[in-house]
């Protein structure tokens, strides 16, 4: 978020996923010549931590969270 933030005050560009420069107000997108490869985002937890219930809590809600929301995140 620094450099979203430094480049909607004016202090030059960044190169940022989409779904950051679409949902922040001032922000523009830039053709590029060649678009950076698309990137997976990956959640990670400890074996032993996968069944504890307030860790399997969480990470249901961020799967949940990132289906609901895939058109962010998809071009």
């Amino acid at each position: 978020m620094a450099q979203a933030t430094a480049a909607q005050s004016g202090v030059g560009i960044a190169l940022l996923p989409h779904y950051i420069g679409r949902t922040t107000p001032g922000l523009a997108p830039c053709k590029l010549e060649q678009a950076p490869p698309p990137r997976e985002i990956m959640l990670l937890t400890r074996r032993q931590d996968r069944k504890d219930l307030p860790i399997r809590a969480v990470v249901d809600y961020l799967i949940q969270v990132f289906d609901d929301e895939r058109a962010l995140f998809e071009a």
